[in-house]
């Protein structure tokens, strides 16, 4: 049987060594493949994820790292998925670690299309791409900002929720900055968000929800399942540690379903993509 772990006990040799030359050292491979397996949460200090290769060890700090760290840092091939297309609009199944930027959808379409939103570069799922700047402004102030769009995501959270429905509100905005990465969080002077979750499946220590998010703040979703003190299991932005014993691979947040009326034909759109094997 496949191990799970590599174990590290830290010695007198090791004190002051910084996390990502030990690991360096250790396996023997480059700091950008390290780097990339911390950025996925797949290394941990004394039980708690570190994502940052900075941190100096200290004598006797247990070195955990998954056996499947070379999965995360490993460049695969991307391929996209058309899930709908039209005169005015296509919309892709997005995989994980597909960035959301013109710059990376013109690697697979004419340059002239546009995203009309984004997804976070762990979430996958659909997303929305205009043909022209015309129409992404359109879907922009007819669909968008007046709320006349229905996103449902999936996701497994840590821990077991009691309810079977919620509501969550907050004011969201950016809190800090850390190594580059933007933290939101609620805040007095933040923009309003709302969100509603109901439970689809409960296990011993994850659940398995729906979520619908009314407004569409930058990382609502995984802010206010933070703020529930149920975070996305693989969300190692928002969370540190998790309840859920699970090797867990990616962001277990999925764009699964987008519905609104277009605004040039009047057609009511439902555009679906499938559920991922890790959700099963």
């Amino acid at each position: 049987m496949q191990k799970k772990y590599y174990l590290w006990k830290i010695t007198k040799k090791d004190v002051d060594k910084k996390l990502l030359t030990f690991l360096k050292d250790e396996l023997g491979v480059s700091n950008k493949q390290i780097k990339k397996a911390l950025d996925k949460g797949k290394c941990s200090i004394n039980g708690k994820i570190e994502r940052f290769g900075s941190t100096k060890l200290k004598k006797g700090d247990e070195i955990k790292l998954s056996a499947l760290w070379q999965e995360s840092s490993e460049k695969k091939n991307l391929s996209l998925k058309i899930l709908y297309e039209d005169d005015f609009f296509i919309a892709i199944d997005k995989p994980i670690n597909f960035e959301s930027s013109d710059k990376n959808l013109h690697l697979f379409f004419p340059r002239k299309y546009t995203l009309i939103h984004r997804l976070d570069k762990d979430v996958s799922g659909v997303l929305l791409i205009a043909k022209t700047h015309q129409f992404k402004e359109q879907m922009i102030k007819d669909v968008f900002k007046n709320e006349k769009i229905l996103k449902t995501y999936l996701a497994i959270l840590d821990g077991t929720i009691n309810e079977k429905t919620k509501k969550i509100e907050s004011n969201l905005g950016k809190i800090k900055s850390f190594q580059g990465q933007t933290i939101y969080g609620s805040t007095r002077h933040g923009k309003y968000a709302l969100s509603y979750l109901k439970v689809l499946k409960k296990y011993k220590d994850k659940t398995l929800v729906e979520l619908i998010p009314i407004t569409g703040r930058t990382h609502q979703l995984r802010v206010h399942m933070k703020q529930i003190s149920h975070p996305i299991l693989g969300d190692f932005l928002y969370a540190k540690k998790f309840s859920c014993a699970d090797d867990i691979s990616r962001l277990m947040l999925h764009a699964e379903k987008i519905e609104f009326d277009h605004p040039i034909t009047f057609e009511n759109i439902e555009i679906a993509s499938d559920i991922p094997e890790e959700f099963n």
